[in-house]
């Protein structure tokens, strides 16, 4: 910014040089503040959950980019990730089913449903849901990394109709059907890597899914290690057993 030469319109009462600088410092830190007050009501805000309240709350209180962690302790509790671009962080917390579950037309009795598009969900143990510990209904580029679900009723961390699902570095154990599936996806684009399955039915289901990766995941004690399935009539790839992919 210039400096100035500010004079009165009295004759020879020229404003110091100190007052000039004082004036000009002022202008900047005004601007300054102006500035940094945008810059902070932009900025993605955090949310903090502790046992005994609502995650669902704040979700609805976030807006797209904040961040809400949900900090150690049993939550009983089952969240519908329903809203664009939030981040959900675990620090110890643990997911079970509330005493008197509902029941949602597309997850069922799960712990975390996510709606929406650029949902991320780490860091949570998520355990004895009838459904689902995790799922994705109808999402694009849901990311559910360093999550552990444990006896959950149909899968563990699973995908239904959505795309660029990332399922990475998760621990699953204990279901019914499969550790870890992605379904009914034509275009799912998903990425299944460096996960440990074990103690399920079937270790990873992939079926009517195209394009995406499996890779280097610890798919142990299974009945079925892999089992790759296309709709009629075709093909079948199964892996038995003890498996890693690489």
């Amino acid at each position: 910014m210039p400096f100035v030469t500010l004079r009165s319109t009295r004759p020879g009462n020229t404003l110091t040089r100190h007052t000039v600088l004082t004036i000009t410092l002022a202008a900047v830190m005004a601007l300054w503040l102006l500035a940094f007050a945008g810059f902070a009501e932009a900025k993605p805000k955090g949310h903090v959950v502790r046992p005994g309240q609502s995650i669902q709350k704040a979700i609805k209180a976030a807006d797209p980019g904040d961040t809400i962690v949900v900090r150690g302790g049993i939550h009983r509790q089952s969240v519908k990730g329903n809203k664009d671009g939030i981040s959900l962080r675990g620090v110890d917390a643990v997911l079970k089913p509330p005493a008197k579950p509902t029941s949602s037309p597309s997850c069922g009795v799960s712990g975390f449903c996510v709606e929406a598009d650029d949902v991320s969900i780490s860091g949570f143990t998520v355990r004895n849901f009838p459904d689902f510990g995790i799922v994705a209904f109808g999402a694009r580029n849901a990311r559910f990394v360093h999550n552990r679900a444990f006896n959950n009723g149909e899968y563990g961390i699973t995908a239904f109709s959505s795309t660029g699902t990332k399922i990475i570095a998760n621990r699953t154990s204990g279901s019914d059907e499969a550790g870890i599936y992605v379904g009914d996806s034509p275009h799912a684009d998903a990425t299944v890597a460096a996960n440990e399955t074990y103690g399920n039915f079937l270790g990873i289901l992939v079926r009517n899914a195209r394009h995406g990766k499996v890779a280097a995941n610890r798919v142990h004690n299974n009945c079925l290690g892999m089992l790759f399935l296309a709709d009629e009539p075709g093909p079948l790839l199964v892996c038995l057993t003890y498996v890693v992919t690489r």
